[in-house]
């Protein structure tokens, strides 16, 4: 199934610690998301511990440097 998530909030998926060999950069009209056809990743932070991209960021949180800035 396919998952959208906006890329403006601090979730895990927006981290650039999280891994998943699905994360893509989408748009819905002009709408940017991040994009997941499986909604499980892994934490580079957290020695790799299994995470559900929508937990609230954590101390380690960085944004995925190939997300747009805010408008």
């Amino acid at each position: 199934m396919l998952k959208l998530f906006n890329i403006y909030d601090s979730i895990c998926g927006t981290c650039q610690f999280w891994t998943n060999p699905d994360k893509a950069l989408a748009f819905q009209n002009v709408i940017p998301y991040i994009q997941y056809t499986d909604v499980q990743g892994r934490c580079a932070r957290k020695f790799n511990v299994l995470m559900n991209p929508n937990v609230k960021a954590c101390s380690n949180y960085k944004r995925w440097i190939e997300l747009p800035d805010k408008k």
